[in-house]
């Protein structure tokens, strides 16, 4: 054999090898990421929380580790109906809790689209009335007339699956003052599950903070904090960060919204605070599998 025909042999039997060797690297790829994505959906004890992409607004879906659902919020209008049918089985028309932190449209205008296209079992609010708008009038009306309507306020418990379901604000007082400011009004929601603890603000700013600090101090350091009112300047103090001390600062808002949320500063404060920030302005929906122990994020 020529030195010619050695030299082509040996070239394909190189050529041979390196592709073999390409496919086994890429399928072993593959089954690593198969593997990831299964151990992802297949967490059937799992707390499972959504923070939904639904543009400058609000919506988080909770589901529990017996497949109940708790959504809180709904958006400002019916893109909300979306967000619920690319994260629940198109099979589901029940939502077991619905929880309204306050009126503001952008947390409940799409929550009558909810109440239309769902079965709700259950319907929360801590019954402040925004006194002079006539669809928060209207759609007040309508939530109180369903059969699982109820009142919420500080204190209010509930534990669903192994989960801790905790209202820290508003207390009685921020409910019953006659504010405009309905922000002050809104549900703050601790939620525990094993060694891990979210906490999710609504639109509370640094006056609850600095409450919540003197009343849960000890009660604050959590894995996992929603930013307080989209990121507005107005909350998320350095104080409440170093009380709270989070991995994981979630922001809900629209791609260059009109209100400059998050602004730069609070996004400065959550660098420093060396939180992971995870924006659905950015990243769409967020979602976080949180076992007792781990929390996995997609």
């Amino acid at each position: 054999m020529s030195n010619t025909k050695k030299q082509i042999l040996l070239f394909t039997i190189l050529l041979a090898f390196t592709i073999v060797g390409i496919l086994l690297v890429s399928f072993e790829k593959a089954n690593k990421r198969r593997f990831i994505f299964n151990t992802f959906i297949n967490k059937t004890s799992s707390l499972k929380a959504v923070f939904l992409d639904i543009g400058q607004g609000d919506a988080t879906l909770l589901e529990f580790p017996d497949k109940r659902q708790m959504l809180i919020d709904c958006s400002k209008d019916r893109k909300i109906l979306n967000a619920l049918g690319r994260n629940m089985r198109f099979w589901d028309k029940t939502i077991d809790y619905l929880v309204i932190t306050h009126p503001d449209r952008d947390h409940y205008g799409g929550c009558l689209d909810v109440i239309k296209r769902f079965d709700v079992k259950n319907i929360m609010y801590t019954g402040f009335q925004k006194k002079g708008d006539q669809f928060w009038e209207e759609f007040s009306k309508e939530i109180q007339s369903n059969s699982g309507y109820q009142k919420v306020a500080k204190g209010k418990k509930m534990r669903i699956a192994d989960v801790d379901v905790d209202v820290l604000s508003p207390s009685p007082k921020e409910i019953q003052s006659t504010t405009k400011d309905s922000n002050a009004t809104s549900i703050v929601l601790k939620i525990r599950y094993g060694e891990n603890d979210l906490l999710l603000m609504g639109d509370a700013e640094m006056d609850i903070e600095e409450r919540l600090m003197e009343e849960y101090k000890e009660y604050l350091d959590v894995e996992v904090l929603k930013v307080g009112h989209h990121g507005s300047a107005g909350a998320t103090s350095r104080a409440f960060l170093e009380v709270t001390s989070p991995l994981f600062a979630i922001i809900s808002s629209g791609e260059e919204n009109y209100y400059g949320h998050p602004t730069p500063r609070v996004i400065r404060k959550l660098e420093r605070s060396k939180a992971e920030i995870l924006r659905t302005d950015q990243k769409g929906d967020i979602i976080l599998l949180i076992e007792k122990e781990k929390i996995y994020v997609k």
